[in-house]
């Protein structure tokens, strides 16, 4: 089997486990089958008519469904050469930056440098808050990070996965985690980008955890920015969390 006979098979198996209208099915199969990987940026997709005779819908349905793939920019057509597979803006991309009341105002803001002193990656099957964001699990994996902002503050922070897809996870030396965003590995190694993200701020007491993390008192309010990552087809796929202790800097929060 070829492996354009895999993707097509992929994509029929998607749309046979799918309900609604012929072209939603074939577009959510889609979506579904660039998620688990089956397509990479840059793959060439078969020819419409191709898909027509592998996939129980006619031709112009594919031509519909590419035309939705194209607007919502998961493909793209090159004149005379076919439709791709586009190369994936993270558009939500979070960064979080630290600066002082004595940064310019203007240009560049200078921010406080941001230094990971020690990464941990394990398995676990304790259902916390991010169990309502990914439901409930066999197992997840977790990855602590423990920053320092600057020299003047720590920040405790945690990402949380599916344990049952993200497992590999476990083989990547934390160095390594401690030294690259990983939100590009979970893009790169698994094909997962992320889409969408959406972001919650509030003031909390410190869990023991964080607070022996970041030199506070357990129970001592502090500040968690919260952020939920979306996939292509709007899933759930990453639960992170920030916890920062009072301090006298301003917190930006930006986009990338």
């Amino acid at each position: 089997m070829t492996l354009s006979d895999i993707r097509l098979h992929a994509l029929l198996n998607g749309y046979e486990n799918s309900d609604g209208a012929k072209a939603d099915r074939i577009y959510n199969a889609f979506l579904k089958t660039v998620d688990a990987g089956y397509w990479r940026p840059g793959d060439k997709l078969p020819a419409e008519r191709e898909m027509a005779r592998a996939l129980p819908v006619s031709e112009g349905t594919i031509q519909a469904v590419m035309r939705r793939l194209v607007d919502a920019g998961i493909v793209h057509r090159s004149r005379g050469r076919g439709t791709f597979i586009s190369e994936i803006n993270e558009g939500d991309y979070i960064f979080i930056r630290f600066f002082d009341d004595e940064a310019p105002d203007s240009g560049k803001i200078k921010t406080l440098n941001i230094e990971i002193d020690k990464v941990e990656i394990m398995e676990i099957s304790d259902d916390g808050p991010w169990g309502k964001f990914l439901k409930p699990r066999r197992s997840y994996i977790r990855i602590v990070r423990h920053l320092s902002i600057g020299n003047t503050f720590k920040i405790f922070s945690e990402f949380v996965l599916d344990g049952g897809r993200f497992r590999p996870l476990l083989d990547i030396d934390p160095d390594t985690l401690g030294m690259v965003h990983i939100r590009n590995i979970i893009n790169d190694r698994f094909n997962a980008p992320i889409l969408r993200v959406i972001r919650n701020l509030q003031l909390v007491a410190a869990t023991e955890e964080a607070a022996y993390s970041i030199d506070v008192k357990p129970g001592d309010m502090m500040m968690l920015l919260e952020v939920l990552n979306f996939t292509l087809r709007d899933e759930p796929i990453i639960y992170q969390r920030f916890f920062i202790p009072p301090n006298d800097m301003k917190l930006n929060v930006w986009d990338g």
